[in-house]
């Protein structure tokens, strides 16, 4: 009875930190990083959406972010995994009465909640956030192979093109950050549903 009590409560730390790690690793993206990515020159102009110029030329901050985006895509499903893995684990024992001789339902329900919210970012990502991921990725890869391609001071043409570049690059960084602030609060929320089982 002590060992399972011991890996149940190493179990409860485990999710309930590493979920809020997720969580927070996650949500970080949206509030930190592109706001960062985006901010506009000290001495911005306008651009084609009447938005503020960045500060970087878009080639570079699509770069940025998908360096950014590949380090979030090697961490996160193994997190997810990980975290679900502990949660299901706490919620078959919860249910079996591991603990007491009748099983906590409610905290094993809890519990089955928590590693399916843990484990939604993953199918997300594949099926809400591809498209927007798609075009920011083949930008950045596109900038990457090309490198950074000046126009020609004074040609309206090659400003027009380069402005309108910046304001889609700017929108699709928006829908992700916003896509990805969804994307966040599901092991937000296995984090809270996770110490409702706990301390129930």
């Amino acid at each position: 009875m002590s060992d399972n009590s011991t890996l149940i409560r190493t179990s409860q730390v485990l999710g309930i930190t590493a979920s809020g790690i997720l969580a927070g690793g996650i949500l970080n993206f949206s509030t930190v990083l592109v706001p960062t990515l985006l901010l506009p020159a000290t001495t911005s102009r306008r651009t084609f959406d009447s938005s503020f110029q960045p500060g970087t030329p878009v080639s570079h901050i699509t770069s940025q972010w998908h360096h950014a985006y590949s380090l979030g895509k090697s961490f996160v499903p193994l997190a997810s995994l990980i975290t679900a893995s502990a949660y299901s684990y706490l919620s078959y024992h919860f249910r079996q009465g591991t603990l007491t001789r009748q099983g906590n339902v409610v905290a094993a329900n809890y519990y089955l909640f928590a590693a399916l919210l843990t484990v939604l970012p993953v199918p997300f990502t594949l099926l809400i956030m591809k498209p927007t991921n798609s075009k920011l990725i083949t930008k950045a890869e596109s900038a990457e192979r090309e490198g950074i391609v000046a126009h020609k001071e004074g040609d309206v043409q090659s400003e027009l093109k380069a402005s309108r570049e910046e304001a889609e690059v700017q929108s699709w960084l928006k829908t992700w950050a916003s896509l990805n602030t969804v994307r966040g609060l599901f092991p937000f929320a296995a984090t809270i549903c996770a110490a409702i089982a706990t301390i129930s």
